[in-house]
């Protein structure tokens, strides 16, 4: 035998040896690699998720109250009100009145939704302070409303329906 082959072949295990745990290495790392960035894919697209929540919330936050004024004419004249509702018809409506002359016993204002058919909805009835003022809140929403009006009706219940020209009312629509 010659004494250069025999030699030769354990340097070409121990090459061979080198080469199999380098090939493991580098596969071990590409998997590795492979899982780290579908890990960052997966929480991109939580933060994505997240960020549009978080404008969403943003908005809704930023976006104020609407306003909308009721205006008084014949025995309501010079009175005044002010329907506060929320942004994008959300249900929460405040009613505030000031200057309206006080009610004969038996008498009380009721406040009313008037939708685009002029179908009229009972919001709630009330009489005002010694100052003719009054804030009137409901869980109601002016989704659908184009005007809310208020009354003189018998009292202390009101009606279902309005048995009047509403001398005080406003468009909300």
């Amino acid at each position: 035998m010659d004494p250069t082959r025999r030699s030769l072949l354990p340097r070409l295990l121990a090459i061979g040896a080198a080469a199999v745990i380098l090939l493991a290495i580098i596969g071990g790392m590409a998997l590795w690699t492979i899982r780290l960035n579908q890990q960052i894919d997966q929480q991109n697209r939580q933060l994505t998720q997240l960020n549009d929540r978080l404008g969403q919330q943003n908005q809704l936050i930023n976006q104020g109250p609407e306003y909308h004024t009721l205006n008084g004419s014949g025995p309501l004249a010079g009175a005044s009100g002010t329907v506060t509702s929320k942004p994008n018809n959300a249900a929460g409506i405040i009613f505030d009145f000031n200057g309206l002359p006080q009610l004969p016993a038996g008498k009380v204002y009721e406040v009313w939704l008037i939708d685009n058919n002029n179908h009229a909805s009972r919001v709630g009835v009330f009489r005002p302070d010694v100052f003719g003022a009054y804030r009137l809140v409901s869980n109601r929403s002016l989704q659908g409303v184009k005007i809310v009006a208020v009354t003189v009706e018998n009292g202390p219940n009101g009606v279902d329906q309005p048995t009047q020209t509403p001398p005080m009312a406003g468009n909300v629509a």
